[in-house]
This record gives structure tokens, C-alpha cells and sequence, in this order.
């Protein structure tokens, strides 16, 4: 129970821990990225 108190991290390359907020927001961008490359084609 008491795990849930701490905030989720993701430890990334071994280097350095990112927030779960930064990953969403790395995810949208990339994801927009893709389907406007997409639709070009």
C-alpha cells in the first residue's frame, strides 16, 4: 500500500528517470509526427 504513494518514474537508458507527464507528452508529439508524415505520402 504504501508503494502507491510514491510517483511512477521510468528509468531511461540507465541514465536518468523521466516522468510518466514527459513520456505522454514525447508519445503525442512523436505520434503527431508519424501521421502527418503519413498523410504527405
Amino acid at each position: 500500500m504504501t508503494q502507491t504513494c510514491q510517483p511512477i518514474s521510468i528509468l531511461t537508458g540507465g541514465l536518468f528517470t523521466m516522468s510518466v507527464q514527459v513520456f505522454v507528452s514525447i508519445m503525442r508529439t512523436a505520434y503527431s509526427y508519424f501521421t502527418l508524415l503519413k498523410n504527405i505520402q
